[in-house]
């Protein structure tokens, strides 16, 4: 038996490449990383085709798709940096309100982010991967107080779906009395997080149904979504790496023809191909069979973490013209970087990984990918 895409989802997926290679090249990407909450243009093009809509059933404005669309959606973002809202205001909070709203909150909440009128973003940190400075909500009697990091989708968010200590949902208006809200400096630009302060703020608990198993349910997804997310980043990344081996010269020849480097791509190859099957599998687990899904989601991050640090090993992956016309400083995933030069020497390196919020820091992996991208330019100079 093959496992494999439907005529559909194959249409779907290349419609969604064809319309961000229009709406999306690298030069908007720049210009819009860092500098505005998410790209308005880009962004009106997804809803066009139905995007932000695609986990929300039809009679709320949605495609009433499964996660495995969603998936080849969010690796269609990653291969083309993608400045826009989606692994949660089109995949996290479109589940929680699914599997925990008031059928008067469905109606309120979801035909909105169907329709891209409203952004959501999500605040589940500290349930996925546990609290850290002194982080973690209170809720009592309607309220919430205490603080969350890694708000995921926070920049131009309209309302947030926080969780607090005890698995419990609630949504809370980004205008809501009470709320402070600190924007994180990350290394990837084209994705916002930030920090949420509660002080006795108002908020609308999402009671119906199983909250904690929803929250888990997020959580899964969440995980899913940013290891598509990078699948997509590593496929362009190959091909990047390739099509430059083929024109770069050494000694009279092009690079492409030496063995070593070779051996490099193809070993990428096989690093990120695994991590394709995988990653479908886990997706359409997660409505299939959830509990293989829950399994699938821990080893796709594993994937995504192992594959990061082939491609940050190989120098091939880091020395193609595609890292250097980007500024060269991508240390986490090798899609995604600041603007203006941000992580070079005497600005410091940024505070927070691409990852933050869903899994482990990747702190270490940082400072490795830093020092190989320096011994990389000495490399360079000597020759």
């Amino acid at each position: 038996m093959e496992f494999g895409l439907s005529d559909d989802q194959k249409m779907m997926q290349e419609s969604i490449e064809r319309t961000l290679e229009r709406v999306a090249p690298l030069e908007r990407v720049r210009k819009a990383a860092g500098r505005e909450p998410f790209a308005p243009d880009v962004m009106k093009a997804l809803v066009e085709l139905g995007v932000p809509g695609i986990l929300i059933e039809e009679e709320f404005g949605g495609l009433g798709l499964g996660l495995l669309d969603a998936v080849l959606a969010a690796e269609a973002l990653g291969r083309h940096v993608a400045p826009v809202p989606f692994v949660a205001s089109s995949v996290m909070a479109p589940l929680a309100l699914a599997g925990a709203g008031s059928e008067k909150q469905k109606k309120t909440y979801l035909p909105k982010l169907a329709s891209g009128e409203s952004i959501a973003g999500v605040a589940i940190s500290e349930q996925a991967a546990g609290a850290r400075e002194k982080a973690g909500i209170s809720a009592k009697g309607g309220k919430l107080s205490g603080k969350t990091l890694f708000v995921l989708d926070f920049a131009g968010a309209d309302f947030f779906i926080v969780a607090d200590k005890f698995a419990g949902l609630h949504i809370v208006d980004a205008k809501a009395k009470g709320l402070e809200k600190i924007q994180l400096t990350t290394i990837d630009a084209t994705r916002s997080l930030g920090e949420l302060a509660f002080d006795n703020v108002d908020a609308e608990p999402l009671s119906s149904g199983n909250p904690a198993a929803t929250l888990d349910h997020m959580i899964d997804a969440g995980r899913i979504m940013l290891a598509a997310d990078t699948l997509g980043a590593g496929g362009r990344m190959i091909e990047k790496a390739v099509a430059y081996a083929k024109e770069r010269q050494q000694f009279g020849r092009v690079i492409a023809s030496f063995q070593a480097v070779k051996h490099m791509c193809a070993e990428m190859v096989a690093e990120l191909e695994p991590c394709r099957a995988l990653i479908w599998y886990a997706a359409y687990a997660f409505d299939a069979f959830p509990v293989a899904a829950h399994g699938g989601a821990r080893q796709g991050a594993y994937r995504r973490r192992r594959y990061l640090r082939r491609a940050h090993r190989d120098r091939s992956a880091w020395r193609h013209g595609f890292y250097r016309s980007s500024r060269p400083a991508l240390l986490v995933q090798a899609h995604r970087l600041r603007p203006s030069g941000a992580g070079r020497t005497g600005e410091g390196p940024p505070r927070r990984g691409r990852g933050a919020g869903l899994g482990r820091k990747l702190g270490p992996l940082t400072r490795r990918c830093r020092r190989s991208v320096d011994l990389s330019r000495k490399r360079e100079r000597l020759a």
